[in-house]
């Protein structure tokens, strides 16, 4: 997961790989609700989009590891976490 994969409020874009079609964020009932697109999944050579949505609770860990990415950094960095485990 990377952050330029995901959609963290309405207008922020996402495109779905190859197709031109774009996803973002959206609020459902005053809840907001994430969008994560990734680039490569399992059905994607037969051409299927993929989205999956994330809740509160999932945005609630993702979003202090969100904080200052660059948009091709990855989310879960396992150098970063082994490096912050080790002081």
């Amino acid at each position: 997961m990377r952050r330029s994969e995901l959609s963290t409020r309405p207008g922020e874009r996402v495109e779905f790989p190859g197709t031109g079609r774009y996803g973002e964020a959206v609020a459902i009932d005053g809840i907001p609700v994430w969008l994560y697109i990734p680039k490569e999944h399992k059905t994607a050579g037969l051409g299927k989009p993929r989205a999956i949505p994330l809740g509160p609770k999932a945005q609630a860990i993702l979003a202090p590891l969100i904080v200052g990415l660059e948009p091709d950094e990855p989310v879960f960095n396992l150098r970063q976490h082994f490096r912050e485990m080790s002081k």
